[in-house]
C-alpha cells in the first residue's frame, strides 16, 4: 500500500512568536497541548484542542504561542499523490480553514496514540480517521468556524459548562428559543454530531484528561464525568478512542 499521510509532533515553547512562513505540503492540524494563535491573513483565530486547522501547502501563515505554556500539535501531511487523488473529488483542502468541534479533540487523541504506540495496523487506522474527516468537511456537517447562529452558540455554550449534568432537549431548546426539533436538525448539521454524540465528545475528552493526571480511579472519573458507572465510560471511551480507559492511561503515564 502506497504511503499517503505523513504523521509529525511539533513542539513549541512558551511565548514564541513564528514569523509568516508556509509548508511545503498541505496538511491538516491538531492543537494536542497548549492553546496558540494562527492567521492566514489579518485576523488572528485562538486554537485550541477543538480546533482543526486546514493549511493549503504554499499559503504563508504565522503563529504566537503564549507565555504561559508550550505548545503541541500534531500535523497530517498529505504526500503529493495522495493530495492529487482527493483533489479529484474535492477541493476542500485547498482554502485554509478554522473549524472548531469537541469531536477535534477527540480525533487528534486518538490519531496521536495511534502514532505514539504503533502496530501493524495503526498507519491504516489514521488514514481512516483523516479521510471520513475530509468526507464530513466536503459533505458540509462540519462548520467553519464563525457559521453558527448566535442562538446556536448559546447551546454549545450550555453543553460546555454543563456537559457532565443530565440536560434535556428541551431545556436546550428553551434556552435558543427554537422549537426542539429544529434544534436537533440545525445542531447537527453545524457541528456534524447529535447533541447526544457531542455532549458523549466532551465527556470522553474530559475523561482522557482526568486519565493522563493519574489522581482517580476509573469510577472516579466515570462518575465525574457524567457517566452512569464505570462499564459505561468503559465503553463509550473505548469506541471514542479504539482502546480502553485502562490502557490508555498506562500508555500516556509512561512517557
Amino acid at each position: 500500500m502506497h504511503r499517503a499521510l505523513r504523521v509529525t509532533t511539533t513542539w513549541r515553547p512558551a511565548g514564541l512568536a513564528v514569523p509568516r512562513h508556509m509548508h511545503d505540503l498541505t496538511n491538516l492540524a491538531f492543537c494536542v497541548e497548549g492553546p496558540f494563535e494562527e492567521t492566514f491573513g489579518t485576523k488572528w483565530r485562538q486554537v485550541s484542542n477543538r480546533s482543526l486547522l486546514i493549511r493549503p501547502g504554499g499559503e504563508p501563515h504565522a503563529n504566537r504561542y503564549p507565555a504561559c505554556a508550550p505548545s503541541r500539535t500534531l500535523i497530517i501531511e498529505f504526500l503529493p499523490h495522495a493530495l492529487d487523488e482527493i483533489r479529484c473529488e474535492t477541493r476542500v483542502l485547498d482554502t485554509p480553514g478554522h473549524l472548531e468541534s469537541p469531536r477535534f479533540a477527540v480525533l487528534a487523541r486518538r490519531l496521536d496514540f495511534e502514532s505514539r504506540n504503533p502496530d501493524s495496523v495503526s498507519l491504516l487506522a489514521i488514514e481512516a480517521h483523516v479521510y471520513e474527516l475530509i468526507v464530513s468537511i466536503t459533505r458540509g456537517t462540519l462548520m467553519r468556524n464563525g457559521g453558527e447562529p448566535q442562538w446556536l452558540g448559546r447551546v454549545r455554550e450550555y453543553l460546555h459548562s454543563r456537559f457532565t449534568q443530565t440536560i434535556s432537549l428541551s431545556d436546550l431548546a428553551a434556552i435558543a428559543g427554537v422549537h426542539p426539533s429544529h434544534l436537533a436538525k440545525a445542531f447537527r448539521r453545524a457541528y456534524g454530531a447529535t447533541i447526544g454524540e457531542y455532549i458523549r465528545q466532551l465527556r470522553v475528552e474530559y475523561a482522557a484528561t482526568l486519565l493522563k493526571q493519574r489522581r482517580l480511579s476509573l469510577l472516579e472519573i466515570a462518575l465525574a464525568c457524567g457517566f452512569h458507572d464505570q462499564s459505561h465510560f468503559t465503553r463509550v471511551f473505548a469506541n471514542a478512542f479504539g482502546v480502553s480507559p485502562g490502557r490508555y492511561a498506562s500508555c500516556v503515564g509512561c512517557r
